[in-house]
């Protein structure tokens, strides 16, 4: 009978808490401003146009819009996106793909991307870097995620337009893609 009356003591006296202070602190996050001098509107940085078989979406913040295909949207994800500044320099940039990709972030495969990198010339006078990461997928999958990069450095911005979709679906569109980054013109 004793070691049940010390259940019971033990029990309701574990279940006692005493409450316990808590402090919050209130972090009060703005959306940036679509004209801000750091994030530019897409109307007044650059122009382009939309290729056949596209579809453009209006982006917001520092994505000035997203492309899509009319007749499979969901095959490739098509961005331009803008910047404040050098944002990290192209290796960073470029090792951040290949993570998103899953792939090794490897001396070869910068050395690789990098000279293979494809350089046009729009009308404007404008330089774009294009970074096609389906010549480092020779041994994969039609089915695995790729991607084609471009950055077009301004004077303050810096502008990526990234497609990605399947190996498949990427090869399938780079030549809309390489039309979409002709067709830049500066405003």
């Amino acid at each position: 009978m004793v070691w049940v009356l010390c259940i019971f003591v033990l029990f309701f006296s574990s279940c006692e808490q005493k409450s316990q202070e808590r402090h919050y602190t209130e972090i009060v996050l703005e959306a940036p401003q679509v004209n801000s001098p750091n994030i530019p509107a897409a109307t007044g940085i650059l122009s382009w146009a939309v290729p056949q078989g596209w579809k453009e979406e209006p982006g917001e913040g520092m994505r000035l819009a997203t492309f899509y295909l009319i007749a499979d949207p969901d095959a490739i994800d098509c961005s331009i996106v803008s910047l404040a500044g050098p944002v990290g320099g192209l290796n960073a940039n470029l090792e951040r793909w290949l993570r998103q990709l899953g792939l090794q972030a490897s001396d070869d495969s910068l050395n690789q991307l990098t000279s293979s990198v494809q350089i046009l010339k729009t009308k404007d006078g404008l330089e774009i870097k294009v970074f096609d990461f389906t010549t480092l997928q020779t041994q994969g999958l039609p089915s695995d995620k790729s991607m084609i990069a471009a950055m077009i450095v301004l004077d303050q911005t810096t502008v990526f337009v990234k497609m990605t979709g399947s190996v498949e679906s990427v090869e399938k569109n780079k030549v809309n893609f390489l039309k979409l980054l002709g067709s830049f013109v500066r405003n």
